[in-house]
């Protein structure tokens, strides 16, 4: 059986994509890859506010267990034995200098100047019953932090 030309001419017809058509993909390849490269800076600098605003959160949360198990008398020394603390990238204390990451510093508020609680009796009695701390969480290796976080902790006089 032989075959004519053109039957050999189909079956040997190969189908593919015009020169037109891979341009077009590469384009809209390339554009949707720059696009997603253009976004991974700002990913970035979200995963790490939010890395930071957690890590503060922790630390703050140690430094309010240890305010809330201090005797309310002994508050104002635990305040300004402890002014400035440093802590590393993970959230605890850091043991070395070149471990500092994070930067809190502690002052005692006046309860006066703060807001009254809704349902406080008398805003004379809250320097018995109420100690006020301010922290600020900075980064440790920059000079001037362009973005702290200020904590505002309230300590109630638990009777000690």
């Amino acid at each position: 059986m032989v075959e004519s030309p053109r039957s050999l001419r189909r079956r040997t017809r190969i189908s593919a994509f015009s020169l037109i058509e891979v341009t077009i993909a590469l384009g809209v390849m390339s554009f949707c890859l720059l696009t997603t490269i253009g976004l991974l800076p700002v990913a970035v600098n979200t995963m790490r506010s939010a890395m930071d605003s957690t890590i503060s959160s922790q630390i703050m949360q140690q430094i309010s267990s240890q305010a809330t198990l201090t005797p309310f008398s002994e508050l104002t020394a635990y305040v300004n034995g402890s002014q400035i603390q440093f802590f590393d990238q993970e959230g605890q204390p850091a043991q070395r200098v070149q471990d500092r990451r994070y930067k809190v510093s502690l002052e005692k508020m006046d309860p006066e100047k703060v807001p009254p609680f809704p349902g406080a009796q008398q805003a004379a009695s809250l320097p018995n019953s109420l100690f006020v701390i301010k922290s600020v969480v900075s980064d440790a290796r920059m000079a001037k932090d362009p973005a702290p976080l200020t904590y505002v902790l309230y300590v109630p006089n638990s009777g000690g």
